[in-house]
């Protein structure tokens, strides 16, 4: 417009111009010709403007042809940048685009392996506790199929010791009952002969003799159990001192182990939870780019559609954004390695902690295995000192009651002497009464005839152990007699036999026929 307007004002300017000069030529016509000025026609000069007008449109249309090709051409490079600048821009998008998907996908994949981690960690963590479990019960089973067979294995040996007890208690009774019937044969040949040398000096003495060597044997037995109760309390003292001990440390190794298990649980509860908080946060900052991305894109597409003039400023904090975002995107990465890393470095404490509480726990069993086995060796010692005591005590009582036989036989032959060398004037003019014997043919002897006057009593009642009236007789007999010797005497004969029933008729004892299988002999007599 400005140029129109120009060309306008020139052609206005010179035609003005041409005319007074027209004007001024055609006046001056009837003049004087000079060098200086010549005369124009006006067709002339028209033809001329003519011809200078179509010049200059010529030019100007030149001109502006190339003008228009030339923005053209500018126009066409500007779209082609615009373009370019639109693909580089889409590029740059799908490109933030895949990196935030990429976030989002990794972010997802870490948050879900350390969800599987610890599900996985949970499940090795239940089959280990199974496996314990099984473990426990596989032992525990284990453990009581061998105190039974252990258990029936002592019972059997209990079995057989008492089997093997009760024939060595048959076989003394017998060598017993053999050694008084072959005691009383002897005092019966050897009767008379004391009776008629009267050495009754001799007898006292041998009595004393044996005496002396029972009350030594006594005091040895009690020696030897006070020995052996003082040396059983020594040791059970030492494996309870030394039990104790070890039941404190293991206390002490328990209660150290409790204490770092919890401190190790503590610490992992923490770092677990400082690990969710930071994936929190990661979280929470992923969402915040994300926001910020989408209010980017909203006001790049604005500013994009309402200032075409600001692109390249748009493009540089387009680029800046990006730039951020993808700074951002490699710290969020970093930091997922470091969180990645720690989180293995957790998981391997973890696995460590897990064998030693493994460890722990098997030592912790072996050593209440061991605790039960001590247990169970001081009850079985205890168990075996109670029974060598009770054999003691049993031999002792034996003993005594031999003891307490030998001095009754020996009071009743005293008394028998002394009574044959007071009754012999009378019983020469006594007939004597018929013979005791079974099927015997021997004479009547001045020792039957006595023991037919003098019959002791004889008790037909089966043997029966009772410690009770064994006690009570035993102090009947302390009270009344003031020195040491008992005056009654329990005879245990066994299985009486028709030999026995043949001696017992010839002492002058009535017996029962011989279906009862244990009789008990009572002798009493007092000492004159």
């Amino acid at each position: 417009m400005q140029y129109t307007s120009n060309i306008r004002r020139f052609l206005f300017y010179f035609l003005f111009v041409d005319h007074d000069t027209t004007i001024h030529s055609s006046t001056g016509l009837n003049t004087s010709r000079t060098s200086d000025i010549y005369c124009i026609r006006r067709s002339d000069l028209e033809l001329c403007l003519k011809e200078l007008g179509t010049r200059l449109m010529q030019r100007e249309r030149d001109n502006y042809t190339n003008y228009s090709y030339y923005y053209e051409s500018l126009l066409f490079n500007t779209r082609q940048l615009v373009g370019l600048r639109e693909n580089e821009i889409k590029s740059l998008r799908s490109q933030v685009q895949d990196q935030q998907f990429t976030v989002e996908v990794e972010s997802q994949l870490l948050t879900l392996s350390t969800y599987f981690d610890l599900i996985n960690e949970l499940i090795h963590l239940r089959t280990v506790n199974a496996q314990l479990q099984n473990d426990k019960q596989l032992r525990f089973d284990k453990e009581l199929h061998r105190i039974r067979d252990r258990f029936q294995s002592i019972n059997e040996q209990l079995l057989n010791t008492n089997l093997l007890l009760r024939s060595r208690f048959e076989q003394y009774r017998e060598q017993l009952y053999n050694s008084t019937i072959t005691i009383i044969q002897q005092i019966r040949t050897e009767i008379y002969t004391m009776a008629r040398a009267k050495l009754t000096s001799d007898a006292k003495s041998i009595i004393d003799q044996q005496h002396t060597v029972q009350t030594k044997l006594i005091h040895s037995l009690q020696d030897e159990i006070h020995r052996n109760e003082d040396k059983h309390m020594s040791e059970t003292y030492q494996h309870e001192r030394t039990w104790q001990k070890e039941q404190i440390e293991l206390e002490k190794t328990i209660g150290q182990l409790q204490y770092e298990l919890n401190r190790y649980q503590k610490r992992y509860v923490y770092k677990t939870t400082q690990q969710i908080e930071e994936i929190q946060t990661l979280k929470k900052s992923n969402n915040y780019l994300r926001k910020r991305i989408v209010s980017n894109e909203n006001q790049y597409k604005k500013i994009f559609e309402t200032e075409n003039k600001s692109e390249n400023k748009a493009n540089l904090e387009r680029d800046d954004d990006l730039r951020q975002a993808i700074n951002q995107k490699q710290i969020i990465e970093t930091r997922l390695r470091w969180m990645q890393e720690q989180s293995n470095q957790l998981a391997l404490k973890d696995h460590e902690l897990e064998k030693k509480t493994s460890e722990y726990e098997r030592e912790n069993r072996a050593m209440r295995l061991s605790q039960t086995y001590v247990k169970r060796d001081l009850l079985q010692t205890k168990k075996k000192l109670e029974q060598e005591r009770t054999l003691k005590i049993d031999a002792f009582q034996q003993v005594e009651t031999l003891r307490t036989n030998l001095n009754e036989l020996e009071e009743e032959f005293e008394q028998i002497v002394l009574n044959d060398g007071a009754n012999s004037l009378v019983s020469v003019s006594i007939a004597p009464p018929p013979s005791r014997t079974l099927g015997s043919s021997r004479p009547i002897t001045p020792y039957q005839t006595l023991l037919t006057r003098n019959r002791p009593m004889t008790s037909n009642a089966p043997y029966q152990r009772d410690k009770q009236r064994f006690t009570n007789s035993r102090s009947r007999c302390c009270s009344t007699t003031p020195t040491k010797r008992i005056q009654t005497a329990n005879v245990h004969i066994e299985k009486i036999t028709p030999l026995t029933e043949e001696l017992l008729s010839n002492l002058g004892a009535s017996t029962t026929p011989a279906t009862s299988s244990i009789r008990m002999l009572r002798i009493k007599s007092a000492k004159t």
